[in-house]
């Protein structure tokens, strides 16, 4: 695009230029600000420790590769002998955070419109569940590779990219190395079959480079598992102890939706332990939004989020290390259906009063504002002061 080109697209699009350019600057603050020790939290967590001590060693990371991706990241840093390395994995999550965030605006905003976008996007980027693990310097970022993968099976479905095959398949094979992923990848890949075969036909060459791509990336972990036949339970998502029993599997599932709309369990990695996932705000727009998708079931997005759902949910019942984060992207997007279907509804009922289209845009932008600054005093005010955080966060920089 020409100099006179872009100059012309500012003029015109300058408004929603500026809200998302002005969105994406807060978010990018709110995740990067008060990061390094102690300054919100007096250290650095026992996970990012143990993540560096295994990082450590390129043979450790060989031989014990859940969570590669990661890791190596970690060693990279390491042997370029930068100082502050648990501070720069802080860093380079909150970037990763960042991405997620512009990937679910573009998603939000291709299926649903730039002002569901904007909203859905402020409500996730300032959750209390997704600020700690985007900030969190740790492999949990991984989990949101997940959505990573689905914005590039979106693009396959519309394009048949060569690009958008090789993009997802290098994404899946990172992910495969995070505990349970494998199952949703699987899950993945047959929802995904004709979409692929379509894409293998129309970009032959690039469908079996990424294909060889694949099998390149995954060669360590399966050499890995077949000298370490222990990986496999973590690698699965299941328990270190024993094998899952059917009835506790079952109360994990059913605890599943308890621990988004109604407590959460003491040791989840939420601000304050107790709280679900969602506030009373976002459940009630998430049933909304819900109910929504339903309505269009037959829509190919529609039957994807059921299957993601329902597939996380399995996954997270099993037991292992995988934990609702996973959902969290997800759970805003719902979220922000929710709210775009209420302001249609109050738009369609006054299609001609400027006034009354004003008073609507308002207080919806009220209630999201209200719930955005209880979630970040709930961040960055009530977590840093709980005792809880305070006896977790310990660690000194190495």
């Amino acid at each position: 695009m020409s100099i006179p080109n872009i100059r012309e697209f500012s003029t015109k699009h300058w408004q929603p230029l500026a809200l998302y350019g002005g969105l994406f600057v807060l978010l990018a603050a709110l995740l990067t600000m008060r990061l390094g020790e102690g300054a919100l939290l007096p250290g650095y967590s026992a996970t990012a420790l143990h993540t560096y001590e295994s990082s450590l060693n390129f043979s450790t990371i060989l031989h014990h590769p859940l969570n590669a991706p990661f890791l190596l990241l970690t060693h990279g840093i390491i042997v370029l002998h930068t100082h502050h390395t648990l501070l720069i994995l802080r860093g380079i999550t909150a970037g990763l955070g960042l991405a997620t965030l512009v990937l679910f605006c573009v998603i939000v905003r291709y299926w649903h419109g730039t002002r569901t976008a904007l909203f859905g996007t402020l409500l996730l980027g300032t959750s209390s569940w997704f600020l700690p693990t985007a900030r969190s310097g740790t492999p949990l970022i991984l989990t949101f590779g997940l959505f990573a993968l689905i914005a590039c099976g979106v693009w396959l479905r519309a394009t048949a990219s060569g690009i958008a095959v090789l993009l997802g398949l290098v994404i899946a094979a990172l992910l495969v190395y995070v505990p349970g992923m494998i199952w949703l990848i699987g899950l993945g890949i047959v929802w995904q079959w004709h979409t692929l075969d379509r894409a293998f036909k129309k970009n032959l060459v690039a469908v079996t480079l990424a294909g060889f791509l694949f099998v390149a990336l995954i060669a360590p972990l399966v050499w890995s598992v077949i000298h370490t036949p222990a990986l496999i339970k973590p690698l699965l998502n299941l328990p270190d102890q024993g094998w899952p029993v059917p009835l506790t599997v079952l109360h994990n599932l059913i605890d599943v939706p308890i621990n988004v709309f109604i407590h959460g369990k003491p040791d989840a990695p939420t601000p304050i332990g107790q709280l679900p996932v969602l506030d009373v705000f976002g459940t009630i727009m998430f049933f909304l939004g819900g109910y929504v998708y339903l309505r269009h079931l037959g829509l190919h997005r529609s039957r994807l989020l059921l299957a993601i759902f329902i597939g996380s949910g399995a996954v997270v019942s099993l037991g292992g290390s995988m934990g609702l984060s996973l959902l969290v992207p997800f759970l805003y997007l719902i979220i922000a259906v929710g709210v775009g279907y209420m302001l249609d509804q109050w738009f369609t009922k006054f299609p001609r009063n400027p006034i009354a289209q004003a008073i609507g845009m308002g207080v919806m932008s009220a209630v999201v504002l209200l719930t955005v600054s209880y979630h970040l005093r709930l961040y960055f005010v009530a977590w840093p002061q709980n005792a809880a955080t305070q006896s977790a966060f310990t660690v000194r920089e190495p």
